[in-house]
């Protein structure tokens, strides 16, 4: 299950790209099909906001400046608040995000925004972040299902990948 805020990191991370200008140029580019779900995921953010002041303001403040990471955050935290306050709203967007998910045209949209690497729409989470379907969220990132490997959070770290064969001082590979 979903956590409140995976669900609004996720919320987020669908409904930015559709409201860049490049976003916009790319719908038009693959035709108004590719972002329907999106905009009927926007269309129901802002009747839940209306009235609520703070939600409708950011929402705006994403709609003018949706690659702004702290807009995005302030959104994500408005979206958290009404889930928390409104169970229904709360499975609401679950369905739009399932949705989403489930419609070719607008993951092909998710896709050419994120990579191609996205398979669902749960793994757009965070600033470019991809994640996997579960739940651990830290600061802006969200990270949803079961992962492998390591993760790595912070500023400026160096990754050194090792592997499970190491050459002997001959020269031969050992396990």
């Amino acid at each position: 299950m979903d956590t409140i805020p995976a669900l609004a990191a996720t919320t987020v991370a669908a409904l930015a790209p559709y409201l860049t200008e490049a976003g916009k140029e790319f719908a038009k580019a693959i035709g108004k099909s590719a972002v329907d779900k999106i905009g009927v995921l926007y269309q129901a953010l802002t009747n839940h906001f209306r009235n609520s002041n703070s939600a409708q303001k950011a929402l705006a403040d994403l709609r003018s400046q949706p690659d702004q990471e702290d807009v995005r955050s302030l959104l994500q935290d408005e979206l958290t608040e009404q889930m928390n306050s409104d169970p229904t709203f709360k499975n609401i967007l679950r369905k739009l995000l399932d949705d989403i998910d489930q419609d070719d045209h607008a993951m092909a949209f998710l896709r050419q925004i994120y990579g191609s690497q996205v398979k669902s729409v749960s793994q757009i989470v965070g600033s470019g972040m991809i994640a996997v379907t579960g739940s651990i969220s830290a600061g802006n990132v969200t990270v949803d299902g079961g992962m492998n490997g390591n993760i790595v959070i912070g500023n400026q770290n160096v990754v050194h990948s090792t592997s499970s064969k190491h050459k002997s001082s001959k020269g031969s590979e050992k396990e």
